[in-house]
């Protein structure tokens, strides 16, 4: 049998052939789905009951995040300045000058719709 203990000073733990005091005994199945799990990138860490779970790394887990709350930034700042192109055809329709530089305009929201697409694109591959 083989048992998993959570190290003293982190979450994070390891396996034992003997029994250790505080340690989890393992069935078969449990160890080969943490040992597979952590060849693919998993890390194993205590559930905060002395159990051995499986998680994605927090370093990808905060390079998802970053790139969420990235894509999220952009849309707002896409929504935000929709009544700018509002502005502007109003304008264009009334044969008025035109608040805003439109190409400006278009080129930010062309560059924020880029940004977004690859943020997007890299998510799809975390």
């Amino acid at each position: 049998m083989l048992y998993w203990k959570k190290n003293d000073n982190n979450r994070y733990g390891g396996f034992y052939a003997e029994n250790i005091e505080g340690s989890t005994p393992l069935t078969e199945d449990k160890r080969d789905e943490l040992i597979k799990g952590q060849e693919n990138g998993f890390e194993i860490i205590d559930d905060g009951f002395g159990n051995p779970i499986l998680t994605e790394p927090l370093d990808l887990i905060n390079e998802k995040n970053i790139k969420i709350r990235k894509v999220k930034e952009l849309k707002n700042n896409l929504n935000n300045s929709d009544y700018k192109i509002i502005k502007c055809y109003e304008a264009f329709m009334r044969q008025l000058p035109l608040p805003y530089n439109l190409e400006e305009l278009a080129a930010q929201r062309d560059s924020w719709r880029l940004e977004i697409n690859q943020l997007q694109l890299e998510l799809e591959g975390l």
